[in-house]
């Protein structure tokens, strides 16, 4: 009987051993969620209690266990706690906590969206007024650019309209001044033809004068005379 006792004994302490033994890096557990646990000086409950652990407290597993106790280590403390306090996995309560922070850190990552797509929305707003404005803009410059060009054009046509009249009255001066040499020329021939109407005439009054004289009948001697 002794000897199945103490096979039995050392068949869990090689179960809990082996449950429990860890790599050569330090190893992370947490306390159970439960109310409090005490973590003891040794492996046992006649061990002075160190302190009292809190459900989801990180404890660092030294790898020693006996009789269902686990050496680990608290802070900068050593101590043991019973293995069924312990689990691999953080309690519910720390993912509870790890649940809402992530929460907490999704909604402040929602509320920031949604803070930039109301600051897009508004910049989307401003650029659509400003291509709005700069649309009436570029149709009323092609506009003004459509009227520009028609008086372009009409002030083309207006300046070729002007050259042709200048050239029209350069024209028209020329045969004035032609008209009026012309005229000059005559009135310069008149003049000379007067002049010699006159001197004829006086030189014809003048010959007449000296002929009409000899020109008269004589009248005959009588007895009387």
């Amino acid at each position: 009987m002794r000897l199945l006792r103490t096979t039995a004994s050392v068949t869990l302490l090689a179960v809990l051993a082996s449950t429990w033994a860890v790599p050569a890096a330090a190893e992370t557990a947490y306390v159970t969620d439960s109310w409090r646990f005490d973590f003891r000086a040794g492996p046992g409950s006649q061990w002075r209690i160190l302190q009292l652990l809190d459900s989801g407290t990180e404890v660092e597993l030294l790898g020693e266990t006996e009789d269902g106790w686990v050496k680990a280590k608290v802070g900068a403390e050593e101590g043991w706690l019973r293995a069924n306090y312990l689990r691999r996995s953080a309690p519910f309560s720390i993912r509870l906590r790890e649940a809402n922070a992530a929460l907490t850190a999704a909604q402040s990552a929602l509320e920031e969206s949604r803070a930039a797509y109301t600051e897009l929305e508004a910049k989307h707003e401003g650029l659509s007024a400003q291509y709005e404005a700069l649309q009436q803009e570029t149709e009323t410059l092609a506009l003004q650019l459509q009227e520009i060009r028609t008086l372009s054009a009409n002030a083309i046509q207006t300046d070729a309209q002007n050259r042709q009249l200048l050239q029209q009255n350069q024209q028209m001066k020329d045969n004035l001044e032609l008209a009026q040499a012309k005229v000059s020329q005559l009135e310069q021939k008149v003049a000379s033809n007067e002049f010699y109407f006159g001197a004829g005439a006086i030189l014809l009054g003048l010959v007449l004068g000296l002929i009409l004289p000899y020109m008269r009948p004589r009248r005959k001697n009588t007895e009387w005379a």
